[in-house]
């Protein structure tokens, strides 16, 4: 605020727009490194989400002697967007989640299905049968389902909902 003060009336109309009205917290790591002068290393959700592609990845390689994902994104590849954004903006967010679909749909590995269910659909138009490629996540569901199917559980289900919203996402 002492600062703030020295701005121009512009200015300090433009900061007075970013205020946060409610509660408001404050990250707890950054509190204990900045202000509490701990220096505290955590992991964030990105980082837990790249060590879940490994995971998934080494055990489909150890179970089905292929990988499920075609990139787990390592030190070496991770794309320098995934990370928080600064600014909360339309643009920041939807390019996000094009990012995460594509981490997520477009990583998933076609050939890890092979041999394990059908790769193509069959799709009728006009009496004419036309053969179809089946998207990642639609594999994905019927693989899991073939699988582990209880019936009468939706737990499939549930694993695949937020994919499919974060797809339906993007293509908004």
């Amino acid at each position: 605020m002492r600062y703030l003060h020295n701005l121009s009336d512009e200015h300090q109309l433009y900061w007075k727009g970013k205020e946060r009205q409610g509660d408001c917290k404050v990250l707890e790591e950054y509190y204990q490194n900045n202000i509490e002068g701990r220096w505290v290393s955590s992991h964030s959700l990105f980082s837990a989400f790249l060590e879940e592609l490994r995971c998934v990845n080494d055990l489909s390689k150890l179970i089905f002697n292929t990988n499920l994902f075609d990139n787990t994104f390592g030190n070496e590849n991770r794309p320098k967007e995934f990370t928080f954004f600064f600014t909360p903006t339309t643009k920041n967010y939807h390019d996000f989640i094009l990012l995460l679909d594509k981490m997520i749909s477009e990583n998933i590995n076609k050939l890890f299905f092979k041999d394990k269910i059908d790769l193509f659909g069959i799709k009728e138009e006009n009496g004419v049968y036309i053969k179809q490629n089946k998207g990642t996540l639609g594999l994905l569901e019927e693989w899991l389902t073939s699988v582990l199917d209880v019936e009468g559980d939706t737990s499939i289900k549930q694993i695949i909902l937020p994919f499919k919203k974060i797809r339906k996402e993007r293509q908004l």
